[in-house]
């Protein structure tokens, strides 16, 4: 039967096969824990979520199984770091069967080494990441597709050197975008908002080396900035057409949980209580959302994948700015929203494109599933200190009650999910929650520490939070007793 989740469950379930969640933090990787039999985690972190998590899967943790494994402080922890490490696959080889990896992203050493090892991943491969994901070629698309595009240009750098602010505002208007498109990673970290002269020179200041962030500055796309929402849409593209969530609105640039000294344009969370999209502009994105997945598709692309925006209602305007060519940061958020409202997640669909597996669903009546109103909202709570920081206190993760006539908030029960909360003073505190005697790392501006997630609205507009929400940010960041240390740590 179409759109049957236990018919699909079993489809997947009955091969016998193993599959692993691969990610820093195991709570990213949770919501195929919900329906699949042979799931487990395996996660960087030691962190105070991972015994709540096991009600639900087994969780390998390389920090608390392995702490002698460590990174150093120069290490980039990813999914490729984890596969490198011995005691790593010395867990995987302990199961007997097919091998399938859940990540975030591919890279070329994960599939090097799935090569070595005979693993299959679940993701995309890093050429087609590098063809839709690069801002550059973004904009071409969207133009031979004919899909709405903002007004700007593709330039060198050694041309946007030459040309000026003058000159490129003459072209575009005073205020404008740049983007880095050479910057892979996201978050936001390759996009600068220019609204006068000294904005500009500050930004040829940051790339006068010729490099940014570790990464060679070849080009930067210019565009006109658009007043509106930033948002985005999550897709997932299938064999049957592409399954779309509704619009979302993104939590921008948020003091309390950020000290940005460059750029602008950080990626804090989503807000699906603050605004109600017209059913106009929801047909508008996913008409995009059709034309761009489909396209993808063709050329080999399997899977969710998420779309920025702008949406400028006034106009009754949606640009897409950015294909995000990866399992995004709406989710685990946006799945267990759609498990609320009766909805398959879009996760066991795009686990199924990468299985030789035979299945049929409605696109339409999904669809109509994943449009149903949602409201809630989360945060990313950033290392914002800029330095090392070694934490003080054991925080437990779980659901906690927001006292406001006192300015206090307090541990009530364990939880992870939107579900686990039963009142509007309720929030859940989860996402890697470092332990007592950790090391919170630095290393750039969206260096984590943990995520909160509110069953309301929190912010007054993209870029500031309602005063509610500010407390509780402020509360949560106060209970680490966090020391910084020195950078010979």
């Amino acid at each position: 039967m179409k759109n049957d989740l236990s018919d699909l469950i079993r489809l997947i379930n009955d091969r016998g096969d193993f599959f692993f969640g691969m990610g820093v933090s195991a709570f990213m990787r949770i919501i195929p824990a919900f329906f699949l039999r042979s799931y487990r985690i395996i996660a960087y972190k030691d962190s105070m979520d991972l015994d709540e998590i096991g009600r639900y899967c087994s969780a390998f943790s390389l920090q608390r199984d392995h702490p002698e494994e460590g990174a150093s402080p120069e290490d980039s922890v990813d999914s490729t770091f984890l596969l490198r490490n011995p005691r790593v696959r010395e867990y995987i080889d302990g199961f007997k069967g097919r091998i399938h990896l859940f990540v975030y992203q591919s890279t070329e050493g994960i599939e090097e080494m799935c090569r070595e090892f005979g693993w299959n991943i679940i993701g995309n491969p890093t050429r087609l990441k590098r063809e839709f994901g690069d801002k550059g070629n973004f904009r071409q698309i969207l133009q031979q597709l004919h899909l709405p595009l903002i007004p700007g240009v593709q330039i060198s750098r050694d041309e946007l050197i030459g040309r000026g602010y003058h000159e490129l505002s003459m072209d575009l208007g005073r205020k404008l975008v740049l983007q880095l498109p050479d910057i892979t990673k996201g978050g936001g970290r390759g996009t600068f908002f220019i609204q006068s002269e000294k904005d500009y020179l500050d930004f040829l200041g940051y790339i006068s080396t010729g490099s940014y962030r570790g990464y060679e500055i070849n080009r930067v796309n210019v565009t006109q900035l658009i007043e509106g929402f930033p948002a985005s849409v999550a897709v997932c593209a299938t064999r049957y057409g592409a399954l779309i969530s509704s619009i979302q609105t993104q939590v921008m640039d948020i003091p309390e949980v950020l000290k940005v000294h460059r750029g602008n344009g950080f990626f804090c969370g989503h807000d699906w209580t603050y605004r109600r999209y017209s059913t106009s502009l929801q047909e508008r994105i996913t008409r995009i959302a059709q034309k761009l997945s489909g396209y993808m598709w063709d050329r080999g692309y399997r899977g969710i994948f998420g779309i920025d925006l702008v949406v400028d209602e006034r106009a009754g305007e949606v640009y897409p700015v950015e294909c995000n060519t990866r399992y995004t940061g709406a989710f685990p958020m946006l799945s267990m929203h759609h498990l609320i409202n009766g909805a398959i997640p879009m996760d066991l669909f795009h686990i199924l494109e990468f299985l030789d597996v035979d299945y049929q669903i409605d696109v339409d009546m999904l669809n109509q599933a994943y449009r149903k109103r949602i409201s809630g909202s989360h945060i990313i709570l950033f290392n914002k200190k800029h330095v090392p920081l070694k934490v003080g206190v054991n925080v437990r993760s779980g659901v906690y009650r927001h006292v406001p006539g006192e300015h206090r908030i307090e541990f009530i029960r364990q939880g992870l999910r939107y579900e686990d909360l039963s009142g509007e003073d309720e929030f859940i505190l989860t996402d890697g929650v470092p332990c007592k005697g950790s090391t919170v790392v630095f290393n750039d501006e969206l260096t984590r520490v943990c995520r909160i997630l509110f069953p309301f609205q929190i912010i007054e507009s993209p870029g500031k939070l309602n005063e509610k929400a500010r407390e509780i940010v402020n509360l949560v960041y106060d209970q680490f007793g966090f020391q910084p240390l020195g950078t010979g740590y």
